[in-house]
């Protein structure tokens, strides 16, 4: 996905959330800055920080059976981030149009400069097979104008 497709996408998107965060030493590599792969452990942070917004119980989702895993990711590195900077990660919720959530992420520093974009798709499991059409259990936990139209 490219940039100008990321911010078409995200002008769609209903719901989000942007989680403050400061680069500790530990993700940065030796040269200084974030290493590639804590940029999926920020969109991880900010998922987490959403989905309690959203008051999601993922230990009651699991014990009635339900999963959602990560089924396709993908990071783009527009400018680094080093140690001790404060970055923004805002993360939106796709529109669903079928039994999968979809997550957009927005890595920033404080001046608003964008540092990474990405994506996140989850597919809807129960018992461990994919829904082939959402029930009714699911669209409890998500937003109820997500399904507008569905």
């Amino acid at each position: 996905m490219n940039i100008r497709q990321f911010k078409q996408r995200i002008k769609k998107c209903r719901h989000s959330l942007a989680v403050r965060q400061t680069v500790a030493f530990n993700d940065v590599d030796m040269m200084g800055v974030v290493w590639f792969g804590n940029y999926y452990r920020y969109f991880e942070l900010a998922r987490a920080a959403f989905c309690q917004q959203l008051q999601l119980d993922f230990e009651h989702v699991q014990r009635a059976g339900y999963e959602l895993p990560v089924v396709r990711s993908e990071c783009n590195y527009r400018n680094p981030a080093r140690y001790n900077d404060v970055i923004d990660i805002e993360i939106y919720l796709v529109p669903p149009d079928r039994p999968m959530v979809v997550f957009m992420y927005a890595v920033r520093d404080l001046g608003k400069r964008l540092l990474a974009f990405g994506t996140t798709e989850h597919v809807v499991c129960l018992n461990r097979e994919p829904l082939i059409a959402w029930d009714e259990a699911v669209r409890r936990w998500l937003p109820e104008e997500l399904f507008d139209g569905i």
